[in-house]
């Protein structure tokens, strides 16, 4: 280290993250939990009815072709 810089650095913050800190209020939410759940379970719900049902019934759709 040179003379001329000052001996008293300035402290290095922590970056570590305490993963409690993820969440807003650092709780298991579970209000949080059921929205992703539904929210998951409706897309899959939602591609569902778009290709696998006409997949498994094409006699069915085959008449509005």
């Amino acid at each position: 280290m040179n003379k001329e810089q000052p001996i008293n650095r300035i402290s290095r913050p922590d970056l570590r993250v305490n993963p409690r800190k993820w969440s807003g209020s650092g709780s298991n939410n579970i209000a949080s939990r059921l929205a992703i759940i539904a929210t998951v379970t409706a897309v899959i719900g939602g591609i569902g009815l778009v290709f696998i049902y006409p997949y498994f019934n094409i006699e069915r759709f085959r008449k509005y072709l």
